[in-house]
């Protein structure tokens, strides 16, 4: 009987093991974004292929642009996990309305005193596309648009960057309504919500031709 306890034992003590090998945590992937600028001094343009139109999670049109023109920096680097891709340094909407065809101005960046932040959120390699957050820092205002009577921001905007076309389109944002205190803030009727989510309509192209990818390990 004695012999046969420590066989015993170990059958007893399999169960005990294989649970303890499931419990342990799975590894946790980790994404690797590289960025690459051509240009000698970091910096890139995007223009706006079509008008801007910004509207409000009804569809009513907030503001519209003839265009936007946006300069930024980006290294050719591998930033580190949680930084930054890139900055946009300034933004502006070209002969913009707003409600009731009031004349807008539609403005971020230098403008405002901060950058705008490109932040990495996932790649696809298949189609060579990086899914981007545009996040303002200091105020948290991405983008400002300020016309008679109507007054708000978009603190962060989902985008897509397709490396093969070199086009930045903008798809959603969210909209921030305390933009100046000595001001209207939110649009009457039109946008009175902290935090809805505003729909982009544009693609710009950038130049010169940079790269934003990554991988997963």
């Amino acid at each position: 009987m004695s012999r046969l306890l420590p066989r015993t034992l170990a059958l007893a003590a399999a169960p005990v093991a294989l649970a303890a090998v499931a419990a342990l945590p799975a590894h946790a992937a980790t994404t690797t974004w590289t960025t690459y600028n051509p240009s000698a001094d970091d910096k890139f343009t995007a223009t706006s292929t079509g008008p801007l139109t910004l509207k409000n999670a009804a569809g009513q049109t907030l503001v519209s642009c003839d265009s936007l023109k946006e300069w930024g920096s980006m290294t050719s680097a591998t930033p580190p996990a949680g930084w930054a891709l890139a900055a946009l340094t300034s933004r502006q909407g070209i002969n913009c309305v707003g409600p009731g065809g009031a004349s807008a101005t539609v403005l971020s960046g230098t403008f405002v005193s901060e950058n705008v932040s490109v932040v990495g959120r996932s790649y696809n390699a298949a189609t060579k596309t990086a899914t981007l957050s545009i996040e303002g820092s200091t105020w948290g205002n991405g983008l400002v648009i300020i016309s008679q009577n109507c007054s708000f921001a978009v603190s962060k905007t989902n985008a897509t960057y397709a490396n093969d076309t070199q086009t930045l389109k903008y798809t959603t944002g969210t909209a921030k309504l305390s933009v100046n205190a000595n001001g209207p803030n939110g649009c009457p009727t039109l946008l009175k919500t902290e935090g809805e989510s505003i729909t982009f309509n544009t693609e710009l192209k950038v130049s010169p031709a940079i790269r934003i990818t990554a991988t997963t390990s």
